[in-house]
């Protein structure tokens, strides 16, 4: 079964960053994201991202700070909370959305899936901002978000699940900061794994 939990991570970035997720099944970027850039697997602005997992290129599309505030919706009330939430995380380390970069990559088949999602506050540390910020792009679509400390890919690294999971042995997505970013990855666990282990 497909990690639903790693999907629904990605549907949130999604919302704010207008990248297509449809039927569980990532379908690509749009044209909202595409603008900004599409600078390949590798290093990417600065933010390490494996150019492929479990033999799958992984397709990678980042968006400045800048853009990503531009893209929100003044009007809606869910998402001028989102960014107030946001401006709050920055404000805590001293940071501005200019200093930011978000990126995400993806692969999917029928044998798996993995989603990375990262992003990067140049000049913080990714410890002051790792768990707010994955609270803010993760907890709007888990019943019950939950943290834990593990170790999976040879790191330390916090361990997403959702305690409201109607089933045994909910899915785990994954947390990783080093230096000024901080990376989120779920999907099939062997994949996820494979990733995390790739990063510094």
């Amino acid at each position: 079964m497909p990690d639903r939990l790693a999907l629904r991570v990605l549907r949130t970035f999604a919302l704010a960053a207008s990248v297509a997720l449809a039927a569980g099944v990532v379908l690509g970027t749009s044209a909202a994201v595409a603008q900004d850039a599409s600078p390949g697997p590798g290093e990417a602005a600065g933010i390490f991202v494996p150019e492929t997992v479990a033999g799958r290129t992984l397709e990678v599309t980042e968006l400045s700070g800048a853009s990503f505030m531009t893209l929100s919706d003044p009007e809606d009330p869910d998402q001028a909370s989102a960014l107030e939430d946001l401006n709050t995380i920055l404000a805590s380390v001293g940071a501005a959305p200019e200093q930011m970069l978000f990126l995400s990559g993806f692969a999917n088949d029928d044998e798996g899936n993995v989603v990375i999602l990262a992003v990067r506050l140049e000049g913080a540390d990714s410890d002051a901002f790792m768990e707010p910020w994955l609270d803010w792009i993760a907890s709007p679509n888990y019943e019950e978000l939950e943290f834990a400390s593990g170790e999976f890919g040879g790191k330390q690294v916090t361990v997403l699940t959702d305690a409201g999971y109607p089933f045994d042995d909910p899915p785990k997505s994954f947390g990783y900061g080093f230096d000024d970013t901080v990376w989120l990855i779920g999907g099939t666990e062997e994949w996820a794994v494979e990733a995390l282990e790739a990063l510094p």
